[in-house]
């Protein structure tokens, strides 16, 4: 369990410097926005933390390890839906389709990586 929740943070801390280093890359002026890194950073790690939980127990739900395709998804969609309720909450609904598009941008960067990083250990061969 534990592994799940460790990788799933460095994940989710992983996801958000690619987001960053992307942002950049669209637009060199958003680099000014790098004083709310510690936020995004505290964000991308706790979602780690929680896309970790879910598919440590939907693992256990279905008694095997989840593919990576599956992790990602599901990674993908609950930080997809956390990013939006947090931007809902910080900047209201504004234009639909930038809300929209930054949810599920944040959502595949942050929850598609920490997904893909949040594996269990290899279950052990006991003789």
């Amino acid at each position: 369990m534990w592994s799940f929740l460790w990788r799933g943070a460095v994940g989710g801390v992983l996801g958000v410097f690619v987001f960053v280093g992307y942002a950049v890359y669209r637009s060199p002026i958003s680099i000014l926005g790098l004083g709310e890194l510690p936020t995004f950073l505290l964000i991308g790690g706790l979602s780690g933390v929680l896309v970790g939980a879910m598919i440590s127990f939907s693992g256990r739900l279905v008694r095997r390890r989840l593919r990576i395709t599956y992790r990602m998804i599901l990674g993908t969609i609950v930080t997809s839906v956390l990013i939006a309720f947090y931007l809902y909450l910080t900047e209201g609904l504004g234009d639909l389709e930038r809300f929209i598009s930054n949810s599920l941008v944040l959502g595949l960067t942050v929850g598609g990586l920490a997904a893909a990083v949040a594996r269990g250990k290899k279950p052990s061969k006991r003789s």
